[in-house]
């Protein structure tokens, strides 16, 4: 379990800095930070992410901000139509 806080915490960080890069408000920063937790666990989908962030509250454009935003900083990627982690993001 530690190991899990650990990375939670890593990722966290990585979002926060790609947000300050980026000018992202607090909640697309936070957007980003469930999203990298989220693909932890494997691939997603568009409709997958889209669903998680609407069980958590968040808004449509903060979470395309962030997604966005994480792709183009090689954060994550698409790939045959799921969005996955890249070694950029470990």
């Amino acid at each position: 379990m530690a190991t899990t806080d650990h990375a939670q915490l890593n990722r966290a960080a990585l979002a926060r800095s790609t947000a300050v890069g980026d000018n992202l408000d607090s909640a697309a920063t936070q957007a980003a930070g469930l999203i990298l937790d989220w693909l932890t666990d494997g691939p997603l989908s568009l409709n997958e992410l889209d669903r998680l962030a609407q069980e958590r509250g968040l808004s449509y454009q903060r979470v395309r901000e962030a997604r966005e935003t994480l792709v183009k900083n090689g954060r994550i990627r698409l790939r045959n139509r799921r969005f996955e982690l890249t070694r950029k993001a470990n």
